[in-house]
């Protein structure tokens, strides 16, 4: 029955900025039903998501949502009986590796029921897919960069890469010149990972 309340929350997310916001999309004729959901309990992200679950709240009366942080990897709260019914997390590792599991849904009809593609575009729903099949919905994106350092390329005749084959050969042309390709301050445990979620799967392609 609970999975049957994912399209609603999409519905939700796909209406963002539309003229629908006083549509009521649930309403239980019974008890209210409860959603269980599991997100990071980062401060940077929990007053906005707040702000998204009371507008769900608000229009779908018929259900409560049982919010838990995340304290441990995303497989292992997916492998309960009974897994949580929505989770946030970071497209990377995590979630790759609960795909490659058989531990998410195909959301193909959530994305086709609500056009989706349309509210997201087609970026997003590209992103989406995972190996060829829609395994999220996205709630918000962000981005992180690697920045370089100007005088240290023209030094040595380099320019940004616009591919991975000329990062790595960035990389391999600054160590043969004794310079160091790569470096982390390493202050923040989270955006740390980024590396990880960013650069292991990409060496897999080699």
């Amino acid at each position: 029955m609970v999975f049957g309340l994912l399209p609603i929350l999409c519905a939700l997310l796909a209406g963002c900025g539309r003229d629908r916001d006083s549509e009521i999309l649930f309403e239980a004729e019974g008890p209210p039903l409860t959603l269980s959901y599991v997100s990071p309990s980062f401060s940077s992200v929990a007053a906005t998501e707040q702000v998204a679950i009371d507008r769900f709240l608000e229009r779908a009366p018929g259900i409560e949502i049982d919010r838990q942080p995340m304290r441990g990897d995303a497989a292992d709260y997916l492998l309960d009986s009974p897994p949580p019914d929505v989770m946030l997390l970071w497209d990377g590792l995590l979630l790759r590796g609960a795909a490659e599991q058989g531990l998410l849904s195909d959301l193909a009809d959530v994305w086709s029921e609500n056009n989706l593609a349309e509210s997201f575009g087609d970026q997003f729903h590209d992103l989406s897919r995972i190996e060829g099949t829609p395994r999220l919905v996205p709630a918000g994106f962000s981005w992180a960069g690697i920045y370089y350092n100007v005088e240290v390329f023209d030094r040595h005749g380099l320019s940004p890469p616009a591919d991975w084959e000329a990062f790595i050969r960035i990389c391999d042309t600054l160590l043969a010149n004794g310079e160091t390709p790569l470096s982390l301050a390493g202050q923040n445990s989270f955006v740390s990972s980024f590396w990880f979620d960013y650069l292991n799967p990409s060496s897999e392609l080699d």
